[in-house]
């Protein structure tokens, strides 16, 4: 009876290890395939953050490359509208230049005229001669004059020039340094 008995839990026995070793199995592969699903997880985790980072970084990127686009094109239109405003005050500093010389020019041609016929009552009594020696005398200071003003203005003119280029190296030094600074 004790044997039967001992058989019978034994078997039983057996009967319970067999199946603690196949809960465990499946215990087991249940980890693994949960590692897995884990594992897939993750990977897929990282794979959309990545994704997302690069999402981010081509919009900055676009971004950056829009504002630095207007700000080029800003610079460039301020740049024009500079350099027209620039011409226009040479043209009109030339002009008042020309205006100027003509003024002063006519001032001494005016000057010469007057000493060379006074407004008094002695002007009657000069003889021709002297008159045409005082015309062809007001004759030369009118054209010494006109070769001064024509000297005068080529100098300017020169002298504007210099300054000009000067400006413009001047100021392709600074945007150079400008842009070795950005």
């Amino acid at each position: 009876v004790y044997q039967e008995k001992a058989f019978e839990y034994k078997n039983a026995n057996d009967a319970l290890i067999a199946e603690v070793n196949e809960l465990r199995e499946e215990m087991q592969a249940m980890q693994t395939e949960h590692e897995q699903q884990l594992e897939s997880l993750q990977s897929d985790q990282v794979a959309h953050k990545r994704t997302f980072t690069e999402r981010i970084e081509a919009t900055v990127k676009a971004v950056r490359e829009s504002v630095e686009t207007e700000k080029a094109a800003f610079l460039e239109s301020q740049t024009a509208e500079l350099a027209k405003e620039r011409a226009l005050a040479k043209s009109l500093r030339e002009e008042l230049d020309k205006l100027t010389l003509r003024s002063d020019a006519q001032e001494l041609e005016l000057k010469a005229l007057r000493e060379a016929f006074p407004d008094d009552a002695a002007n009657e009594a000069i003889d021709d001669a002297t008159k045409a020696q005082r015309r062809e005398h007001a004759k030369a200071l009118r054209e010494q004059s006109k070769f001064a003003f024509d000297e005068m203005s080529k100098r300017i003119s020169e002298v504007r020039e210099e300054a000009e280029v000067e400006r413009k190296k001047l100021q392709s030094d600074l945007e150079q340094q400008l842009k070795e600074r950005g």
